[in-house]
């Protein structure tokens, strides 16, 4: 025969485990609503997202060209100025007076190093380089990306290959630049991702 005592603690018993059962359900709930934002907040960036890479990489490679370009005539300005030319699995770019370029990559000192390659018509100079990713040391390695570093490789001979020297050496042959100070195994590991692209894919880049 059950006591009052009895009658109450499985009273309490069944209430705790309402409660708990209430409390999972509540979370199912809020955790299908949070997928759900999420999924459409997705569905509605993506497209947005996918635009502004597209931009990105439009306006990285007329930067490799050395072509002008307004923020808001980017898509424009490419469209009348490149051709996009697909050769087995490789893409290359080229300009109306017959330059160019194709996207390398490799790795860097602290993540990829990625962006794109132009060479003039003649296949002996490089028309420009720019740089699309990297995760170099900011103030060091970073400076990669900067102007004036960039604008070294304008004109530059690529061979026998490029040499980014070290800062306590200056650039006297036609195919080296000035390193950056502190940076020389960011400058080594760039030296290798252009030289070893450049290998890779100079053969195709005579493109008809």
């Amino acid at each position: 025969m059950k006591t009052n005592t009895n009658v109450e603690t499985e009273i309490q018993t069944k209430d705790i485990l309402l409660d708990k059962a209430k409390m999972v359900i509540f979370m199912l709930i809020i955790g299908l609503v949070i997928a759900g934002i999420l999924v459409g907040f997705n569905s509605y960036t993506k497209p947005l997202v996918e635009k502004n890479a597209k931009i990105r990489n439009m306006e990285k490679v007329l930067d490799a060209f050395n072509i002008k370009y307004k923020k808001d005539n980017i898509a424009e300005v490419y469209e009348n100025k490149i051709t996009v030319v697909e050769k087995g699995d490789q893409r290359f770019y080229k300009t109306n007076n017959g330059d160019i370029a194709f996207k390398y990559t490799g790795k860097g000192l602290w993540g990829d190093i990625i962006g794109f390659m132009a060479f003039k018509a003649d296949m002996k100079t490089i028309k420009g380089l720019s740089i699309m990713t990297q995760s170099e040391t900011p103030g060091l390695g970073g400076r990669i990306g900067e102007e004036w570093f960039l604008k070294q490789f304008e004109g530059l001979n690529y061979k026998p290959k490029i040499k980014i020297l070290k800062s306590s050496k200056t650039a006297d042959e036609p195919n080296e630049i000035d390193g950056i100070a502190g940076a020389t195994l960011t400058g080594d590991a760039l030296q290798k991702i252009l030289n070893n692209n450049i290998q890779e894919t100079l053969p195709n880049l005579e493109v008809n």
